[in-house]
C-alpha cells in the first residue's frame, strides 16, 4: 500500500496556489460537481506542463496523480524517489499500463479513500478538441465502482504567448460520466471523451467572456 504525506501535499499545494494567483486570473466552474463524501477519477484535458500545477493548486481534498515514468528516471533520481512518490504519484510507462497500477489506484480508491487524477488523452496535445483518449480513467472508475468526473482547463498554455499580467484561466468541473457496465469499453470511453469534450468547449467560451470583459 502506497502512503501520501499530507504536510508535503498541502505545502506544494500552497505554492502552487501562489503560483496561480501571481502568473493566472482563474476561474473555476462547477466545483459542487465533486463528490464530498466519497472518492472519484478526475480525468481532465492536457495542454501543458502547468496544468498539473493548476490541478494542485484547486480547493480539492489531496489526491493521487498518475504521471509519466520520465520523472522517475537518473536526470530526477532526487526527486523521483522523494518527492514524487510522498507527493501522491503513481508512475505510467506509455504503452505499458501494468495490471499493478490498476491495482494501486483501486487501493487507493476503495480503502484510502481518496480521488486519483488523470489525463486520458495520455500525453500534451494541442488544439481545441478532445480527439481521442486513453481507456485507463473508465476501467479504473468502473473496476473501483466511483464516479467519473470530466475535467478541463483552458489557459495555462497560454501564458509564455501573453504580454499580459495574469492571463485568464478557466477550470470547468463537469457532472459525472453516466457509464454503463452492460456496454462495451469502446461506448463507455467514448462517453468520457464527449463529457470532457463538452466541459471544454465550455471552458473556451467561459474564458472568451473573460477576455471581452477585460477589454471594457
Amino acid at each position: 500500500m502506497k502512503y501520501q504525506s499530507l504536510t508535503l501535499y498541502r505545502f506544494i499545494q500552497f505554492i502552487s496556489r501562489c503560483y496561480c494567483y501571481l502568473t493566472y486570473e482563474c476561474h473555476l466552474i462547477g466545483s459542487a460537481n465533486l463528490p464530498s463524501d466519497r472518492p472519484f477519477v478526475l480525468a481532465s484535458n492536457h495542454r501543458d506542463n502547468r496544468d498539473t500545477w493548476v490541478l494542485g493548486a484547486l480547493p480539492l481534498r489531496p489526491m493521487w496523480y498518475l504521471a509519466k515514468h520520465q520523472l522517475w528516471t537518473k536526470e530526477f533520481l532526487w526527486a523521483g524517489y522523494w518527492f514524487f512518490n510522498f507527493m501522491g504519484t503513481l508512475r505510467v510507462e506509455r504503452g505499458n499500463v501494468t495490471q499493478e497500477l490498476y491495482d494501486q489506484c483501486k487501493t487507493i480508491l476503495q480503502w484510502q479513500r481518496q480521488p486519483v487524477a488523470l489525463y486520458p488523452e495520455g500525453r500534451r496535445r494541442t488544439g481545441q478538441m478532445i480527439e481521442s483518449i486513453k481507456p485507463g480513467a473508465v476501467r479504473i472508475a468502473l473496476d473501483s465502482n466511483v464516479p467519473l468526473i470530466p475535467m478541463a482547463i483552458h489557459g495555462t498554455e497560454k501564458v509564455l504567448r501573453s504580454k499580459k499580467f495574469r492571463t485568464p484561466l478557466v477550470v470547468v468541473i463537469g457532472r459525472p460520466v453516466k457509464l454503463d457496465e452492460d456496454a462495451t469499453e469502446e461506448e463507455n470511453v467514448e462517453r468520457l471523451r464527449l463529457a470532457m469534450q463538452e466541459v471544454l468547449d465550455q471552458a473556451i467560451d467561459a474564458s472568451q467572456a473573460v477576455k471581452l470583459a477585460r477589454s471594457h
